[in-house]
């Protein structure tokens, strides 16, 4: 399994679930990923070998588009020494550089190849439609491309991707059912996910104040990390919101299933 983020938020949560899944089945699984990330899974007790991938493949950075050719080839060298000494059977990418890098060095190699896709690709690609172009293209190569909901899947079929290889396997997290009606008054909020501007944590929090106009006792509780943390706290503070308004970072998996039964209500934001 490959993974170029460059630390631990869902989407490494649901490879943490692969993971597990299939070692419990009796395979052996080694992450590859940055040293950051590396770190962490191994702390969860997955076996993790770091690999220097850097940051997100982006055309405007221009060393990546220059080295392309030696990234790929290093790559290649990589997976050709670990299939020789373990005999892989299958690589796993769920993010677009390794799904770019390591797929065409699994292809080389002739290793069997899954994708995961977490979401709709106009978001993850800028709306740019080369890009998706060549998505589409190097789309051909995973033999499965796991959809984690029908409507990601529809989205990729929509794009022009094959639909008999796609399949929907849903990434959630399984909850007790409820002992009953919520007390009368609770208004306790809980959202969770990746810092960043496309997840919309922001729009929640400035809605806060009219929630907080017409239920006093509200509260909103948001996990996850990211690049704008301080951001949202100084978002908070800006709009009267400290004692109503916590950040509770990473926060592990039972840790949210804990948050998600103690809540009146679920925000999923999203800008994409």
């Amino acid at each position: 399994m490959i993974a170029s983020a460059p630390y631990f938020s869902g989407g490494e949560q649901y490879l943490l679930d692969v993971a597990a899944a299939l070692r419990a089945r009796g395979h052996v699984v080694t992450v590859a990923a940055n040293r950051r990330l590396a770190s962490e899974l191994r702390q969860r007790g997955i076996e993790a070998k770091v690999l220097p991938l850097g940051p997100k493949l982006s055309g405007r950075n221009i060393i990546q588009v220059v080295l392309f050719p030696l990234w790929w080839l290093y790559l290649t060298t990589w997976l050709a020494t670990l299939h020789l000494r373990r005999n892989v059977g299958i690589v796993h990418c769920q993010y677009k550089k390794e799904q770019v890098l390591v797929s065409l060095a699994a292809a080389f190699l002739g290793i069997r190849l899954v994708w995961t896709e977490h979401g709709p690709l106009p978001g993850f690609m800028a709306g740019k439609r080369w890009l998706i172009a060549v998505y589409r293209i190097l789309s051909a190569l995973p033999e499965r491309i796991i959809a984690v909901s029908e409507a990601t899947r529809w989205d990729l079929i929509a794009h022009g991707l094959d639909g008999n290889k796609i399949v929907t396997i849903p990434n959630g997290i399984l909850t007790a059912p409820p002992a009953g009606p919520p007390p009368r008054g609770l208004a306790r909020i809980f959202s969770a996910g990746r810092l960043i501007a496309g997840k919309g944590h922001a729009l929640v929090i400035e809605a806060m104040p009219y929630v907080v106009e017409r239920v006093p006792e509200a509260t909103l509780a948001i996990a996850g990390d990211g690049p704008l943390a301080s951001e949202l706290n100084r978002l908070s503070e800006r709009l009267h919101l400290k004692d109503k308004v916590t950040l509770l970072g990473h926060i592990p998996r039972e840790e949210v299933r804990r948050q998600i039964e103690a809540s009146s209500l679920v925000v999923v934001p999203s800008l994409a």
